[in-house]
Formats: structure tokens, sequence, C-alpha cells
């Protein structure tokens, strides 16, 4: 006697066949969460403009070479050659200090930083230890300067 049996698919319970088809989706959930919290954290300085030092420091990266910012502080007092490579690459793109660019590049790399901070944390503890670093960080970052001020 032969008896036909349901494919597993068409016998799982509903909430096991969501999950199959959310499960591709599941390596973009850690970037979702970062951006969605430095959003909410910090998504009104998008439109803060530029700070009173902005004359200051801004020429020590849009005038320099790309070489004099990666090998030498120049006339600054401190070397950060990320955000200078960050503000040399939105002044080449635009021609001009574009605030909101400027803003959305650090705010870009404030979600990369939280992402990797998840990422760490994973590896070391688990998914939730790595989400729950992440949101301390991305809204509580060592200087809030970080995230909000473009210089």
């Amino acid at each position: 006697m032969i008896t036909e049996v349901a494919p597993a698919e068409v016998s799982a319970p509903a909430s096991t066949r969501a999950r199959l088809r959310l499960e591709p989706l599941a390596p973009l959930l850690p970037w979702l969460v970062c951006i969605g919290l430095t959003a909410i954290a910090y998504g009104g300085s998008l439109h803060a403009g530029l700070m009173f030092d902005a004359p200051i420091d801004l020429p020590r990266a849009t005038g320099r070479s790309w070489l004099q910012i990666l090998t030498q502080a120049g006339d600054s007092p401190y070397y950060r050659p990320v955000v200078f490579l960050l503000w040399k690459t939105s002044y080449v793109i635009f021609g001009r200090n574009e605030p909101v660019a400027l803003h959305a590049l650090l705010l870009a790399s404030h979600v990369a930083a939280g992402w990797l901070v998840y990422q760490l944390e994973r590896r070391l503890l688990d998914r939730w230890a790595g989400f729950a670093a992440a949101a301390l960080f991305l809204w509580f970052p060592p200087s809030y300067q970080v995230a909000a001020f473009a210089n």
C-alpha cells in the first residue's frame, strides 16, 4: 500500500514558511538597525549647516593633495586622515563644501562603525549582545561631534 506524503513546505506551519521567506534578508537586519538608530538620533544634523570652525578645518582637506592628507598632518594640530579624505571626496564630487553631503558622509561612516561594533560583539558573545553594543555605540558615541558635526 502506497501513501502519498505532502511536501514539507506545504505541511510546515505558517510561521516556519514565513521564516524561510525572510531568511535571505537576515544579513541586512544589522545594517537596517544601525541605519535606523542613527537616523533617529542624528538625522536632524543633515540640515545643521557647517559649524564655526569650518573655514579653518575644511581647507586642511580640500587644499591638500590626497597623498599629503595620508602622510602628514600639515598645519593641523591633529592628524585625522579618514575624515580629511571624506571631506576631500565630497569636495571633488560637488566642487564645493556641501554641508548636507558632509553630514551624510559622516553619518554613513557612523553607521558603518556601529555595524562593526555589532559584528565584534556578535562574534565575542551573541547576536543580541551585538545589537545592544551597536545601539549603545550609535546613540552614545565617545563624542557626539563624531556624528553631529561635519567639521
